[in-house]
């Protein structure tokens, strides 16, 4: 959408944990399967309530 904006809240793991919020079951397994090959994962929130989670990762490629 040009010219309009989003405001978000992302937070990872610790401040999941600070905050005593939960990941919902139905991104928890797809999450850590990133988590466990290297992702960096940022939770989405809303109200107080985790709605949804960005996985970011790189693929590492050999120097020249």
């Amino acid at each position: 959408m040009t010219g309009r904006s989003i405001q978000a809240n992302v937070v990872g793991p610790t401040l999941l944990a600070e905050r005593a919020l939960t990941e919902p079951e139905t991104t928890g397994a797809v999450t850590a399967a990133r988590m466990g090959r290297g992702a960096a994962v940022l939770h989405v929130i809303r109200d107080a309530a985790v709605i949804g989670a960005l996985a970011l990762e790189d693929e590492v490629h050999d120097e020249y």
